[in-house]
């Protein structure tokens, strides 16, 4: 490989990294809110909001013993008496395998302030994502065209 011919091959890649359509991974993500005597879940998958598809949220105990469940409305919203006080897990699980798990502490106090428990973060925003993955391109073709350029010089 001749260092001009490892250049045009890196413009390519760069070229159809930075031209295609971007593919949204649907990541289910959940969000879980403590507020007068109520747990509402709201539920939303990354790069779109919900379809209002299936998806069945379910709130355990510490034992894993189902205390509420309840499938979300068209609004991508579930509402649910608040639990006695202790540790809960709440799940929002779709037909296609989706899923986002949180676990929530209900306070003994029932005047405690009201909580919110966010859903996950994507690991890297897209624009760090696409910097990452041009600077892997970039380095790449800088190593092949080093080690052309050793080549050709023995």
């Amino acid at each position: 490989m001749t260092p001009r011919s490892a250049f045009v091959v890196a413009v390519a890649a760069v070229a159809v990294a930075l031209g295609a359509a971007p593919a949204w991974a649907h990541a289910l993500r959940m969000t879980v809110a403590r507020s007068d005597g109520t747990i509402v879940v709201a539920v939303r998958y990354d790069g779109a909001d919900h379809d209002g598809g299936a998806v069945t949220v379910t709130i355990a105990n510490a034992d894993k013993e189902v205390v509420a469940t309840g499938t979300l409305g068209p609004d991508g919203t579930w509402t649910a008496p608040t639990p006695k006080a202790g540790e809960y897990t709440v799940v929002a699980e779709d037909d296609f395998g989706h899923r986002d798990e949180r676990r929530i502490e209900i306070p003994a106090d029932p005047d405690a302030a009201p909580e919110r428990w966010n859903g996950n973060r994507p690991l890297l925003s897209r624009p760090v994502g696409i910097g990452v993955g041009i600077g892997a391109i970039a380095a790449v073709t800088a190593t092949g065209w080093w080690l052309a350029s050793r080549k050709n010089r023995r």
